[in-house]
């Protein structure tokens, strides 16, 4: 009986399913390795608790000691 197949058969693309699932996964992976970076950021991601000496507004005028008092 003789095999129909040939010895050495083309290649076969992907299939369109085949592409969109390396896509999710390559995603899920992406997105994975974004949420462990983000966890193992954390305390530095979070804002100061505490500004000591900080102020709002202009800085007070000073009196120019050398100009006279009018």
């Amino acid at each position: 009986m003789v095999d129909p197949r040939p010895e050495n058969p083309e290649p076969q693309k992907p299939s369109k399913t085949d592409k969109i699932a390396a896509k999710s996964a390559e995603g899920k992976k992406r997105e994975r390795l974004i949420d462990d970076a983000v966890e193992d950021s954390f305390p530095a991601s979070d804002p100061p608790s505490f500004m000591g000496g900080a102020t709002t507004g202009a800085p007070k005028k000073k009196k120019h000691p050398l100009k006279p008092a009018e």
